[in-house]
């Protein structure tokens, strides 16, 4: 806690501490995909998306690829998110010099299935299709 005195009133003011992951799951379907990829950054990419995903079940937030959440250069990141996309396993959305946005990301092939059924629902992560 912290104290702030603006000389009417003190109040205390509650430090929040920033959501911390310090693991998430690994699809199995992400990994063979991966496979594919020869690129050091595609993997990194992969990995925070995952890591963003997570947060936003708790926060329900679109994952957005600015460079401070995938700490790789933007020129790197669409480079990136493309060949993700190309691989299967998100879908993307570009809107002019904005930040990409992950639309839909793939987990796990018999959630996808269950979804086309329409009868069952993934627990995390934006609506996959």
């Amino acid at each position: 806690m912290e104290v702030i005195d603006d000389g009417r009133d003190i109040r205390l003011k509650r430090k929040h501490q920033p959501f911390k992951t310090e693991w998430v799951r690994l699809p199995a379907i992400w990994i063979d995909r991966l496979e594919q990829s020869n690129s050091v950054s595609t993997h990194k990419l992969a990995h925070r998306i995952l890591i963003e995903a997570f947060k936003r079940v708790h926060v329900r937030r679109q994952i957005v690829l600015s460079r401070k959440v995938t700490g790789l250069p933007c020129s790197t990141t669409v480079r990136a998110a493309r060949e993700l996309a190309k691989l299967g396993l998100i879908e993307i959305q570009q809107s002019g010099n904005k930040a990409t946005r992950v639309t839909n990301l793939l987990l796990n092939e018999s959630i996808i299935k269950r979804i086309r059924k329409g009868t069952g629902r993934h627990s995390w992560g934006p609506v996959i299709e």
